[in-house]
């Protein structure tokens, strides 16, 4: 078997279907796919089961308990029986003939990884962006230009783009997978991916061919809570501590640290509404990962990458003085910071809850004289008798 297709799969019965018709139409026979179910509770199991019957090869495994994506996409490397392993998420397809094409240039150059293009399917308005690793990409120019043919890149060129740790976008060798399993729940392709790219002699990407990712609304990757950011944080910390390695280029750490912790940190924590949870956030990322890492994270603040994740992020002043929190390590300054938010936004609210008090206080004045004036005058009293003999 040359390749095997692990889709780890929870509660995705209205994809399903569509990722699975566009990975089996015309599939190379070389090619196995198995389905991971994590104990889905809806009708997913039932959707694949019928498309068995059409494709006896499909493979199925169900846990017996909901295990979460990482430990499901183990269990599938584990049993899968391919040279290379493909990911492919259960809400998410492909181009027609992606995986063969992917399979065929692998064998093809003798590649350790191949890797294609990622659009953004948006479900709601059905807008598909179409993905170019040679833009926004922090170890390039803003000019740079995409061969249109397959080619062999460095790995820099993968990880400097915002999709480089996704595993959904690559074909990889397995005994990569094995030597750097996946771990954690949220972003556990960065503890597995980046130590693969690194350690890999020969990638290749194939810049006319789409992976589909799905945007939608109640996403894991897109609801927030304090333990799934906490996982976040703990995969970028174990991370930087496998790149940290002597068999790895320095230069790996800092793209790391640049186009993932920073821009997480902008993107992701910045935009949280509650201030607490914000707070919390930011304290246990300068806990986990600036605290052991503070003469790397010295180097990082003169470094090209931050500049160019800057720009391509928008950055604004609030984000660079969480930067600067986090090349100084002044805890205590954005702690403050964030408390002083706090404040104002209190202070804010009172003074407008108190406005309103004002305007009320000052219209019930208002009425109670016009009241006050209208039943003392001489026509409301003339007209009183009028007025019990209709009620009458």
């Amino acid at each position: 078997m040359d390749l095997s297709i692990i889709i780890p799969m929870y509660n995705h019965e209205k994809y399903v279907k569509q990722c699975l018709d566009s990975i089996l139409e015309n599939l190379n026979p070389r090619i196995e796919v198995i389905v991971v179910d994590d104990a889905s509770t809806d009708k997913s199991l039932k959707i694949v089961q019928q498309i068995k019957k059409d494709y006896p090869a499909l493979k199925i495994i169900k846990n017996e308990n909901n295990m979460g994506c990482a430990a499901s996409l183990n269990v599938g490397i584990e049993a899968a029986k391919g040279k290379y392993i493909g990911i492919n998420s259960s809400d998410d397809y492909v181009d027609k003939d992606y995986y063969n094409k992917l399979l065929e240039l692998a064998l093809k150059e003798g590649a350790d990884v191949v890797c294609a293009n990622m659009a953004t399917f948006n479900e709601n308005s059905s807008e598909v962006n179409y993905g170019d690793i040679y833009k926004d990409n922090i170890v390039l120019h803003e000019d740079s230009e995409s061969p249109k043919e397959p080619h062999q890149v460095e790995a820099d060129i993968l990880l400097g783009h915002w999709t480089a740790s996704s595993g959904s976008t690559k074909i990889i060798l397995k005994e990569l997978y094995v030597r750097y399993p996946f771990s954690g729940n949220n972003a556990s392709d960065l503890s597995t991916i980046y130590p693969i790219l690194a350690a890999s002699k020969k990638i290749f990407f194939y810049p006319n061919l789409y992976k589909y990712y799905r945007e939608t609304v109640n996403s894991v990757s897109r609801v927030f809570n304090i333990d799934s950011n906490k996982s976040v944080i703990d995969s970028i910390s174990l991370t930087l501590d496998l790149l940290g390695c002597e068999e790895f280029d320095p230069k790996y750490k800092l793209i790391l640290f640049t186009n993932n912790s920073l821009a997480y940190l902008y993107c992701k924590v910045l935009k949280v509404e509650n201030i607490f949870d914000r707070s919390e956030c930011l304290k246990y990322f300068y806990d986990n990962v600036v605290s052991g890492n503070k003469e790397f994270i010295s180097t990082v603040k003169h470094s090209e990458y931050l500049k160019r994740c800057i720009m391509i992020n928008h950055i604004d002043q609030i984000g660079e003085e969480i930067i600067d929190f986090v090349f100084e390590g002044e805890i205590q300054e954005a702690v403050l910071m964030i408390e002083s938010e706090k404040e104002n936004k209190l202070l804010s609210q009172i003074e407008h809850l108190e406005t309103e008090k004002e305007i009320l206080l000052q219209e019930t004045e208002n009425l109670q004289n016009h009241i006050s004036a209208m039943t003392n005058s001489r026509s409301w009293r003339i007209t009183a008798p009028l007025r019990r003999k209709k009620r009458g």
